[in-house]
């Protein structure tokens, strides 16, 4: 489903590798990491992408990235959005955690096999 959300020709192939391309390349940056990192996985089709940095507190910062539906010209709009922008850096927050309590954790060891 997913991969009907790019613009051209749809690949189910080509998208299922670079997902898991992406995953085992956290694996292997979760080898350095300074603290522990998780990686969930959901079967749902995703709207939007969020990379979040201290997302629980005051100085948490988020970049939103948007998953257009077959449409020309890439990811639009992208947003930073800080805790002090309240209403919106909630709502993102709040769908962000939602996905997140509903992911399988994916297994880097078992990936590796």
């Amino acid at each position: 489903m997913a991969e009907m959300r790019a613009y051209g020709r749809p690949n189910v192939e080509r998208a299922r590798n670079e997902i898991r391309n992406t995953l085992l390349d956290l694996c292997e940056l979760g080898k350095d990491a300074r603290r522990e990192m998780q990686i969930r996985t959901v079967q749902h089709p995703l709207g939007h992408g969020v990379i979040a940095k201290d997302p629980g507190t005051a100085l948490g910062v988020m970049y939103v990235q948007n998953y257009p539906f077959n449409t020309e010209g890439g990811s639009r709009p992208k947003l930073v959005l800080k805790a002090s922008d309240g209403f919106w850096y909630e709502f993102y927050k709040q769908e962000m955690y939602n996905l997140w309590s509903l992911g399988v954790e994916w297994s880097c060891t078992e990936a590796a096999t």
